[in-house]
């Protein structure tokens, strides 16, 4: 079984690094933030909705006491959006990864490939999963 491996590690911390993990649904993004501790900041936003986006990363730093520029590390799997949103935060000066569809511990081997429907409840999970929960 593929194992996720965590975007952060505890080295990067004190280095000033905002990890931002997207899960990207047909209506609403569901974002998680860390500063690569244990604190986790939840947020929604509305599909494709830029400066939300924009808006939900500025107040993460404030809220993990990072400064304004802060370093930002995202990731989300890939999908339906394709690369739009890759190239529009590397625009911004966001580092970004698209992973390959995850894995869930409580579903057998290759079940990550089930219908989007399936795994609606997931979203949470596959985000927290990201950051390396």
């Amino acid at each position: 079984m593929n194992r996720v491996t965590p975007l952060h590690s505890n080295d990067n911390a004190a280095e000033g690094v905002l990890y931002m993990a997207m899960e990207l649904g047909d209506k609403r993004w569901r974002l998680v933030f860390s500063d690569g501790g244990a604190k986790r900041r939840h947020e929604t936003v509305e599909a494709g909705r830029r400066m939300q986006l924009v808006e939900a990363v500025s107040k993460a730093k404030a809220n993990f006491h990072l400064l304004p520029e802060a370093r930002v590390v995202s990731c989300y799997e890939a999908g339906r959006d394709g690369f739009w949103l890759h190239r529009y935060l590397v625009s911004l000066g966001i580092e970004n990864h698209v992973v390959g569809l995850l894995e869930h511990r409580d579903q057998p081997p290759g079940a990550a490939g089930q219908d989007r429907p399936a795994r609606r409840g997931q979203a949470a999970d596959d985000a927290d999963a990201l950051l390396g929960r």
